[in-house]
């Protein structure tokens, strides 16, 4: 990895940003007289971690709810493969390997929206 991160400094150079997390400070490592001429825009695009204590709706994420629903039924799952073929009152049979199965797609495709639709991960430096 610090060979890849070397290959990476000298192919792209220096990051000309930095940024503090516990001051909350973005400091712009740039030659402020020959790299920014008077009139030119700087845009920044930032995300920012919340406290749940603070904002109690990050628990309300319909991803997140998918996502404990279907560990839980992996854990489900895996409880009753143990009791595979049983029959239960009423002719009902419990098949825990097909539950298991299924949360199993449920998590993949969960974990695949999370990579392909969420934030980039470049922004969190500090």
């Amino acid at each position: 990895m610090n060979h890849l991160a070397l290959l990476d400094l000298e192919l792209n150079g220096h990051t000309m940003h930095r940024f503090n997390r516990r001051q909350g400070r973005l400091y712009l490592d740039v030659n402020w007289d020959t790299d920014i001429i008077l009139g030119d825009y700087i845009i920044v695009q930032g995300y920012r971690g919340l406290d749940p204590d603070e904002f109690e709706k990050v628990w309300d994420d319909y991803w997140l709810k998918s996502y404990t629903s279907a560990l839980i039924k992996k854990q489900w799952g895996t409880n009753l493969k143990k009791f595979g073929g049983i029959a239960l009152p009423g002719g009902v049979q419990l098949d825990g390997q097909a539950m298991y199965d299924e949360a199993i797609t449920e998590i993949r495709e969960l974990d695949d929206q999370m990579i392909t639709k969420s934030a980039p991960l470049e922004f969190f430096i500090g």
